[in-house]
């Protein structure tokens, strides 16, 4: 609520304010202080006054919690002799860490014995944990995030019933600030004061007792005036008044005496206010004391609703009103796709009067190349499907739960739906509003979309503020290839301001080598419907120290701008850095998306020494398993590479061992992801430099009928080169392959990054082993005689005619790709020297492959 809206109330407080009352001690902070700063260590850091938050004036009192003390602001001595009733009330901001606490204590023996004030005395409205405050008093103070900063929002008015400490000459009073887990503030503002008055009086100052009764005008309202408003108000001194002060759009304030109907309760009405209105209102009552005591219904501010001119839906069960929302129909009961329907559940239905059902299922539908084969999210199994067999050119409603979208600021409906099938239908979305469907709130989906799961988003803002349904409205084709499923609901909230962190460009995951001034360079996303600027935000390594800045940088909605900290970090020792960085915008509307968490990177010495073989054996075993030496798992993929030793967990597909029989390999598990899935693994990294003819070698095993593909790209020097062998796909069959690549064009630090994509089904286990790095060609060297497969492929770049020398071996096959993976040329070489014609082919790049039964080498060169 708008500041203005409050002052109504404090008008008033002051028309029934009882002469009967004494204020005995009034504190504002503004001129000298009333109250004596001290520490239990007798050296603490003193409460102080704060001219950056206060609630009246220009000042309040404050201290920060302190490592291992207690803080205390104690009062002058107090004389209540001639009282029998006290009330003290004060306005605060507690931010402090859920382990400390702030107590208030009062003396009767000026200050030899002290009492705390317990939640028996406490008269407000917010959590008093343990007879304490601190930030988990009240949501606002941000009990989870040590690092935010107090504004005005945050104050809070109090009051304790302080009756015990009437009657007596030398009362006291102080607020205590504890450590109480002995470890600081923890980055915690700490605790101001304001405006602190101890009300004393003859007569009993217990307010009336306010709760609303009967239907309580909150939210969305589309009665028609007078409004009325019914409250039970109790007082053991009875009710000598009772009144509703209403605001208007934050208009001047109003009032409507309420009248006794029976007992306690009483009734009151808010005169007409046009549609569209939004009215603002509390309930007071005086009760029949002396004191004349006031009442206000205990809500931290007032109660609000809005006239709306268009009626809600009729609905099944309560409205959605929270969000985000989302619906996976993992609690509905399967059919069995035929003619049993299953089970909806939360308040969906299939609608009457139409042709046709909407099912649930949890397997792939009965009929051929139509429908899913699973669900779209893998782990709830259930999705909602239009069976199309004997059901052609006929209609199936599905409708939802209502939402009120009052609240939202721009909501969007999204959904996944599969629609596979040459005889493919329509799907269209339709919102109940204004008393009637509207029909086509997006543009329908008609004719065959493949066999796969797609994404939809509708805005849903031309309903901000109301009550709607939606319906789902498929209609089947003209023959059975039309069914038509959908799977994964949700609705969710584009709020003002919301701020976060989308990558960390620098340093680079795949860094080769660190320093001890490493930036780091972080992308900040918009994605609220304002602009954002000077946006604080943070930064640790391994969890170390927290470094603040602020980007003094604007960003527009749904764009984004890069931000280096002034502040580096040391990587200089060989090892795996964890960062984690977060935004700190105070308004940010949806902290869920702030953070970017786990940000790994490695300082890992590069190899200079040849050659170099990574078998794995000296990896640990599981899921993925533990890495060393450089290699890793990409964060930018879908799926992990496993380290395993044994034969992998599905049958026919997957090693049974190693290359060599023992010891370790990595694979990618086809079982539990989606089709297409991508898991990448990275090498080490490498300096080749000083390497004549650099190759690479490995083996690799790929059986599965459901096969996939398997890549191979290279970093070089930070520089990614997708795809430096023509990939290989498909079933290789129960053996190990032996890999070989001619790296002669590429130079400087490398790294090497096997990049599986999973196949259509679960077949399609993929695994490597054994990677060699070794220099070919050693200057003044032969070839060893080992090396079963070394060819010569040159000159690279070439024209018009390829040289391939075989060497030792007299046969192998010839394939040549072009770049965009097509096949060229096939031939079977029969003589150790060939010359191969290339002239009819266009200028551009091209993969040459030679294979024999066992082997494989693959060299990537340009024609002129």
């Amino acid at each position: 609520m708008k500041k203005g809206s409050f002052l109504f109330f404090c008008f008033c407080f002051s028309l029934h304010y009882s002469f009967a009352q004494t204020v005995i001690l009034s504190e504002d902070f503004e001129g000298p202080t009333l109250a004596v700063s001290t520490s239990s260590s007798g050296s603490g850091t003193a409460w102080g006054i704060c001219t950056n938050f206060y609630k009246s004036g220009a000042k309040s009192d404050s201290a920060q919690v302190s490592q291992g003390d207690s803080l205390f602001l104690t009062t002058d001595t107090l004389n209540t002799t001639a009282y029998s009733f006290l009330r003290l009330t004060f306005n605060h901001i507690c931010k402090i860490d859920f382990f400390d606490k702030g107590i208030i204590q009062y003396s009767t023996d000026s200050g030899a014995t002290w009492n705390q004030l317990t939640s028996t005395d406490y008269l407000g409205v917010g959590t008093l944990s343990q007879n304490s405050f601190s930030s988990i008093s009240y949501t606002d103070w941000q009990v989870a995030n040590s690092l935010a900063i107090p504004d005005s929002t945050w104050w809070k008015a109090e009051t304790f019933n302080l009756d015990a400490a009437a009657g007596f000459k030398n009362v006291m009073l102080r607020f205590v600030l504890i450590d109480a887990d002995n470890n600081g503030a923890v980055n915690n503002y700490g605790w101001i004061l304001d405006d602190l008055e101890l009300t004393a009086s003859s007569c009993e100052l217990n307010p009336p007792a306010i709760q609303l009764t009967g239907n309580i005008l909150q939210g969305t309202t589309f009665q028609k005036a007078p409004f009325t408003v019914q409250a039970k108000i109790t007082d053991t001194s009875g009710i000598a008044k009772a009144f509703i002060v209403y605001q208007k759009n934050n208009g001047p304030s109003d009032t409507a005496l309420m009248s006794r109907v029976s007992g306690d309760t009483f009734e009151g009405s808010i005169p007409a206010v046009s549609t569209g209105d939004t009215v603002c209102y509390l309930v007071y009552a005086n009760d029949s004391s002396a004191c004349s005591n006031l009442g206000v219904l205990q809500v931290s501010k007032c109660i609000q609703f809005i006239i709306k001119a268009n009626p809600p839906p009729s609905c099944i069960g309560a409205t959605i009103a929270s969000y985000d929302y989302s619906e996976d129909f993992s609690t509905f009961t399967p059919g069995n796709g035929f003619n049993r329907v299953g089970t909806l559940q939360s308040n969906w239905e299939n609608a009457s009067g139409d042709d046709h059902d909407w099912f649930v299922y949890d397997r792939a539908t009965s009929s051929a190349r139509t429908g899913p084969a699973a669900d779209h999210s893998l782990n709830d199994a259930n999705y909602l499907y239009i069976e199309a067999t004997n059901h052609y050119n006929e209609t199936a409603n599905l409708i939802t739960p209502c939402f009120d979208l009052t609240n939202l600021n721009q909501p969007s409906f999204k959904f996944w739906y599969h629609m596979y099938g040459i005889d493919m239908g329509e799907l269209h979305l339709d919102v109940f509003f204004g008393g009637r469907w509207v029909l086509d709130i997006m543009p329908a989906i008609s004719g065959d979309q493949g066999n796969v799961w797609k994404q939809q988003v509708v805005a849903l803002s031309p309903y901000v503020g109301n009550t709607i349904k939606l319906r789902f409205r498929g209609i089947t084709g003209n023959n059975f290839r039309s069914d038509i499923a959908i799977d994964d609901i949700e609705i969710t909230d584009v709020p003002a301001a919301d701020a976060g962190i989308s990558a960390v460009l620098f340093p680079s995951e795949d860094a080769c080598s660190g320093s001890s001034n490493e930036s780091i360079t972080v992308r900040i996303f918009n994605l609220g419907t304002d602009a954002i600027d000077s946006i604080p935000l943070a930064y640790t390594t391994n969890g170390i120290t927290t470094i603040v800045d602020t980007a003094f940088i604007s960003i527009l909605p749904n764009d984004s701008a890069d931000f280096t900290f002034s502040q580096s970090f040391n990587m200089s020792t060989p090892g795996s850095y964890s960062i984690d960085t977060w935004t700190q915008l105070a308004k940010d509307g949806d902290k869920s998306n702030d953070s970017l968490l786990a940000y790994s990177v490695a300082y890992t010495p590069r190899v200079t020494s040849y050659p170099d073989t990574s078998n794995f054996d000296n990896f640990i075993t599981g899921v993925p398993g533990t890495f060393f030496n450089g290699w890793d798992n990409a964060s930018d993929d879908d799926h992990n590479w496993y380290v395993s030793s044994g034969p992998t967990p599905t049958t026919f597909t997957g090693p049974s061992s190693d290359n060599t029989g023992s010891g370790n390999f990595i694979f990618m598990e086809a079982s539990g992801i989606n089709i297409g899935a991508v898991a990448k693994l990275k090498s080490k990294c490498y300096n080749i430099d000083s390497l004549n003819k650099p190759e690479l070698s490995f083996y690799y095993h790929m059986l599965g009928t459901n096969m996939g593909e398997l890549h191979l790209d290279l970093l070089e020097n930070g520089v990614l080169t997708e795809d430096i062998i023509q990939p290989i796909t498909g079933n290789q069959g129960n053996v190990w392959i032996n890999e070989v690549v001619d790296l002669s064009s590429f130079s400087g630090t490398i790294k090497l990054i096997f990049r599986a994509i999973r196949g259509n089904g679960i077949l399609s286990d993929i695994a490597i082993d054994d990677v060699l790095l070794r220099d070919a060609l050693p200057v003044g060297i032969e070839a060893a005689a080992s090396n079963k497969f070394n060819p010569l492929v040159y000159p690279n770049p070439f024209n018009h005619e390829l040289i391939i020398n075989l060497r030792e071996l007299n046969s192998a096959q010839l394939l040549v790709f072009d770049a965009m993976g097509k096949l060229t040329i096939e031939k079977q070489l029969n003589t150790a020297m060939n010359r191969i014609d290339f002239s009819s082919l266009p200028s551009g790049i091209y993969f040459i492959r030679l294979q024999t039964a066992s082997q494989a080498f693959t060299k990537k060169v340009i024609k002129n």
